[in-house]
């Protein structure tokens, strides 16, 4: 019975364009970007599991491209936050992370790979955005205005030692960057 109702759910997922479905323009949503074979799309990535390839029955997202395999990748969702993994299902010509062919990987934010070695002009590129929720973004501003405030503001005044967040290892006049700068500083 389960074994049925899934393979129904994904029979349904299959068919369904997911491109159009509208989302809030403000809403934090991961999303596929795929550039190549004379088409530049946006899918967002609402589902736990999809199909990449040129196959029109069993793939989810469709790549129109000769380079591309029936089912060229996998793309899972490991966590509710949006983590996902692609995995390369045998495909004629691989899936890259620059020039490098790989089998199975975890995606972050901005990863940016290739259905084929990415050398071809008529390759397809697949560009993972998963951004941070917008609390972490604030937190990250944050902290960063307060650091840059608090550097120019009392920087100057601090001892040369507690000028650096790192303790170093040795005097930073012997060290190869701060003894060039304070020689030409003399």
């Amino acid at each position: 019975m389960t074994q049925t109702l899934t393979q129904a759910v994904e029979t349904v997922q299959a068919r369904f364009d997911w491109s159009q479905v509208p989302v809030q323009e403000t809403a934090r949503k991961t999303e596929l970007w795929v550039e190549g074979a004379g088409a530049h799309r946006r899918y967002p990535l609402l589902g736990d599991r999809y199909i990449l390839g040129r196959s029109r029955t069993k793939a989810d997202i469709i790549i129109d491209s000769e380079i591309v395999s029936g089912c060229h990748a996998e793309l899972r969702r490991l966590t509710p936050t949006g983590v996902f993994e692609i995995r390369d299902l045998d495909s004629t010509n691989g899936l890259y992370r620059g020039r490098q062919k790989m089998a199975v990987d975890v995606l972050h934010d901005g990863d940016v790979l290739t259905l084929g070695p990415p050398e071809l002009q008529n390759g397809v590129t697949l560009r993972f955005v998963n951004p941070p929720p917008r609390w972490v973004k604030g937190v990250c501003y944050s902290l960063y205005g307060l650091l840059g405030v608090s550097l120019l503001a009392g920087g100057s005044s601090l001892p040369k030692q507690r000028r650096f967040l790192c303790i170093p290892s040795q005097p930073l006049s012997k060290a190869p960057l701060f003894s060039s700068i304070a020689k030409g500083s003399r």
